[in-house]
């Protein structure tokens, strides 16, 4: 399940997140300075921050592809039980 949160979830919603955290910021400021109306969450630009999670999330999967040491062609050895301790099941 965290696999996926950090495959899948967080690089797709991490631009949504900075935009919202600039939001939030300049919303502050334009109180602060009262210099008129602050962004809307309406009026965020959805189809760049949709585009950009698409973005980000493809390059994590490409890297989790290039550096990632599960050969295709291994051969998998399921848990064992050594001494009394579980050792993991792996693929060589």
């Amino acid at each position: 399940m965290i696999r996926i949160l950090f495959e899948y979830l967080l690089p797709f919603l991490l631009p949504v997140a900075v935009y919202f955290g600039w939001q939030f910021a300049s919303r502050r400021r334009a109180e602060a300075e009262a210099a008129g109306a602050a962004p809307r969450w309406q009026d965020a630009p959805w189809a760049w921050l949709a585009a950009a999670g698409l973005l980000l999330t493809a390059i994590v999967l490409f890297a989790g592809v290039l550096y990632g040491n599960n050969s295709p062609h291994g051969q998998y050895e399921p848990p064992r039980l050594i001494d009394g301790e579980i050792q993991p099941g792996r693929v060589r």
